[in-house]
């Protein structure tokens, strides 16, 4: 029966080791308190050892020295005996790779010093019993002066991972110890033999830098399976800062062709950090060669709203509202999509709108801007471009309403405000003094075109020509599009032989 509790403990200490290992460093009170029970007598209660009859016959590794009896180190004020790894994940113990592995009996192993600070030593005994019996492995007593000086920060390191420079304070110091003391004591050979019990070696868990090192080699060597699984060991060891990993292991995905998975990966990295560029790019890629263009140009804006001078981002953003404007093939087939697709990207919706008013597709375009306005329902510009997708299918009542409601909203676009003063031309209705008062107020710095509307106006209803200088219209108004004017004016003449001249 003891042995079992033998076998049941060293399973427990071992758990605790693989939770120790893979960033849960509280473990390190669990690690206390199982060997605790292994070695701790005291008048009422006797160790599992004790009770085998075995703590005077067992040997235990180990991995640390003595530093009390080393004159050099004898006026330092804080020395360790065991190897400390620094990495992101915090102060890791180099477990195997120590100098020393000595066996020493159960009574020398315990009393072995190998921590010095502030002139006081501790051994390991030290060492479990105040983390059992003050810090919270068995009992807690946190204001406890034994403990006090272990959970003490004695210093800070740096590290550069990643292009970024992780600084972490040095503490908690006995936690380290205490992942060796469970090293030395599961790979104490005799204490398996002695009682019958299998021993197999602890799997060594790798740092999650060495992993994600690991990881970047095999990727670079197009060896992806391998790359994919150090990826996945060291979100193992830090599944709380992960999010390069899985951004990684969403591109090995991809070059498996996996390229669902991939995307859930890649999202997993953004739900971490919602400002990590890379992930961000490489999913509106994915996202781009779906054709999901509504979800591509989000992805570009969260991009360029982070770094504005992202070269790609910017590229790719033109290039597809270019496709979404010109490309007829591609406007009519997202024009199948929005829908379902339950699109809600403003800035697509607005491009593909104006996709389909250059193809000449009114209907669509119409059914496009209320599902859009649906969405954005006090957006002026989808506003705009309904209205004007109404006139142009001779809707011009309804084309009106838009407009008057435009006029009484704040416009800060003064090209949205000569839309609706084009279409009071086009569709001969009056330009009133409050209207022409409201332009002025607004934009000053555009009166040319509102001068150049009330000449057009005059000209409508009159009906006549006038001798009107034409020069200082020619060399402001470079960039105003007559295309609608001249269509509607075709019977006008004096009409068409002003623009003309102004487009000469």
């Amino acid at each position: 029966m003891l042995r079992v509790k033998l076998e049941e403990q060293l399973k427990l200490l071992k758990n605790s080791c693989e939770l120790y290992d893979k960033g849960r460093i509280e473990e390190a009170l669990d690690i206390a308190k199982t060997l605790r029970t292994l070695f701790h007598d005291t008048n009422s209660s006797r160790s599992l050892f004790k009770q085998l009859n075995q703590k005077d016959t067992i040997n235990l590794l180990s991995t640390l020295s003595d530093k009390t009896k080393d004159s050099l180190l004898k006026n330092m004020k804080n020395v360790t005996t065991i190897s400390i790894m620094m990495t992101s994940d915090g102060q890791r113990p180099y477990l195997n790779n120590g100098e020393k592995k000595e066996l020493l009996s159960i009574k020398d192993w315990l009393e072995e010093n190998v921590l010095i600070i502030d002139d006081k030593s501790y051994s390991r005994y030290d060492i479990i019993k105040i983390t059992a019996h003050k810090d919270g492995g068995a009992h807690i007593e946190i204001g406890g002066k034994e403990l006090k000086p272990l959970k003490n920060k004695f210093g800070t390191f740096t590290i550069s991972e990643y292009n970024h420079k992780i600084t972490k304070d040095l503490t908690n110091h006995h936690y380290i110890l205490l992942r060796q003391f469970a090293y030395e004591v599961l790979h104490s050979e005799e204490i398996f033999t002695n009682n019958n019990l299998s021993f197999e070696p602890m799997k060594i868990y790798k740092s999650y830098r060495e992993y994600m090192i690991d990881g970047d080699g095999y990727f670079s060597q197009k060896k992806f399976y391998k790359a994919l699984e150090s990826y996945k060991l060291a979100i193992e060891i830090n599944s709380n800062n992960c999010e390069i990993p899985y951004n990684n292991i969403a591109n090995c995905l991809v070059e498996f062709g996996e390229i669902d998975e991939a995307i859930e990966y890649y999202k997993k990295a953004i739900q971490l950090n919602d400002k990590y560029i890379d992930a961000l790019y490489n999913l509106s890629i994915r996202y781009e060669k779906m054709k999901r263009y509504d979800l591509t140009i989000d992805l570009y804006l969260k991009i360029l709203n982070l770094d504005n001078s992202h070269k790609a981002a910017n590229h790719n953003l033109r290039a597809t509202i270019n496709i979404l404007n010109d490309l007829e093939e591609e406007i009519l087939f997202q024009n199948k999509l929005y829908i379902t697709n339950n699109s809600s990207s403003l800035l697509y919706l607005q491009n593909l709108g104006i996709g389909l008013l250059k193809l000449g597709c009114f209907e669509e375009a119409e059914k496009l801007h209320n599902y859009a306005i649906s969405k954005f329902s006090d957006n002026i510009y989808l506003l705009n471009n309904l209205a004007y997708t109404l006139f142009k299918q001779n809707k011009l009542k309804e084309a009106s309403q838009i407009f008057n409601t435009l006029l009484k909203q704040d416009i800060d676009n003064y090209k949205i405000f000569l839309a609706i003063i084009e279409f009071y031309l086009i569709s001969n209705s009056n330009l009133s003094d409050e209207i022409v008062k409201k332009f002025q107020k607004l934009f000053n710095g555009q009166i040319i075109y509102l001068e150049m509307f009330m000449i057009l106006f005059k000209l409508r209803d009159s009906n006549i020509e006038e001798n009107i200088s034409i020069e200082k219209f020619r060399n402001n108004i470079k960039d105003f599009d007559f295309t609608d004017i001249k269509h509607w004016a075709v019977n006008k003449t004096n009409i068409l032989n002003f623009i003309e001249k102004l487009e000469m």
